[in-house]
C-alpha cells in the first residue's frame, strides 16, 4: 500500500508497507505494517495495530 502523512512539524511525507492482516487468539484484529519512506532516508520499520473493541454504533435505529 502507498500512504502519505503528516508530520509533528507540518511536512507531508509518502511511504509504502506491505500490510498483513491477522487474528489475535481472543479473536481481535491485528494489522501489521512493513513500512519504509520513499525518500532519501531509508528508514524503515514495523507498525502494529490491535482492535481494541471500544468501537460503538451511536445510530437512533
Amino acid at each position: 500500500m502507498l500512504y502519505q502523512c503528516l508530520t509533528k512539524n507540518n511536512e507531508l511525507k509518502a511511504g509504502k508497507a506491505i500490510a498483513d492482516i491477522g487474528l489475535s487468539s481472543e479473536g481481535k484484529i491485528i494489522l501489521t505494517l512493513n513500512w519504509e519512506w520513499l525518500d532519501d532516508s531509508n528508514k524503515k520499520g514495523t507498525s502494529m495495530y490491535i482492535e481494541n473493541g471500544l468501537l460503538s454504533n451511536n445510530s437512533s435505529d
